[in-house]
C-alpha cells in the first residue's frame, strides 16, 4: 500500500502483512546462511517451475541450464530474478524493491509483524526507527514466530490469524 500512498482505493481500509523483508539485500544474505539451506532449497524448488513457465513464454530471457549452478541468493536474482523483473541487477532490485523505500506512504492502517527469531531477517528489516513516528504503521515484533510460523499447539487459531483479525476488526 506505502506505493499508492493517498491513491489507495477506499475499499481497502487496512493491511496486516507478515515476515516482511523490509530489506531484500540483508535478506539475501541471510538465506545464504548454513541454517536456512533446508528451507532455501525448498523454495528454490518451488520457483522452478515459474522460471520454468517464464522461459517458455518468453524464450531466450533466462537459460534455465544454469538454475542448478547458481550457488548464492544474489547470484540467483542477477541470473533469474532480474531477467523477470527488468532491474539491472540483484543491487537495483534489492535498493528499489525493499519495503523500507514504501513503508512511510501508507495512508491506511498497516500492522507489520516481524517475529524476531524470523531467520530470514536481519536488522534492516526491523524498522524501528522508521516506524516509530508513522501514523499508520504498528510494528510488531513478537520473539518468536519464525518465518511466517506463528503456531503455538495450545492456541485454537494461529497467533497470525488471531492478530490479523484482530486488527482488521476494528476497520469494518
Amino acid at each position: 500500500m506505502g506505493i499508492h500512498g493517498p491513491k489507495v482505493p477506499d475499499v481497502v481500509k487496512g493491511a496486516v502483512a507478515v515476515s516482511v523483508p523490509c530489506d531484500l539485500a540483508s535478506s539475501s544474505l541471510a538465506l545464504d546462511q548454513w541454517y536456512n539451506y533446508m528451507y532455501t532449497r525448498r523454495f528454490r524448488k518451488s520457483l522452478r517451475k515459474k522460471f520454468e513457465h517464464k522461459s517458455v513464454q518468453f524464450p531466450g530471457l533466462i537459460d534455465m541450464e544454469q538454475y542448478d549452478e547458481v550457488k548464492t541468493w544474489e547470484e540467483f536474482d542477477n541470473t533469474f530474478t532480474t531477467k523477470v523483473t527488468g532491474f539491472k541487477n540483484a543491487g537495483e532490485y534489492y535498493q528499489q524493491g525493499s519495503a523500507n523505500n514504501f513503508i512511510a506512504g501508507n495512508s491506511r492502517p498497516t500492522l507489520i509483524i516481524n517475529a524476531l527469531n524470523d531467520p530470514f531477517l536481519q536488522e534492516k528489516s526491523y524498522p524501528i526507527d522508521l516506524c516509530k513516528d508513522l501514523p499508520h504503521v504498528y510494528l510488531e515484533m513478537p520473539k518468536y514466530g519464525g518465518h511466517v510460523g506463528f503456531w503455538f499447539p495450545w492456541f485454537e487459531q494461529s497467533y497470525i490469524e488471531k492478530r490479523s483479525i484482530d486488527f482488521l476488526q476494528h476497520m469494518a
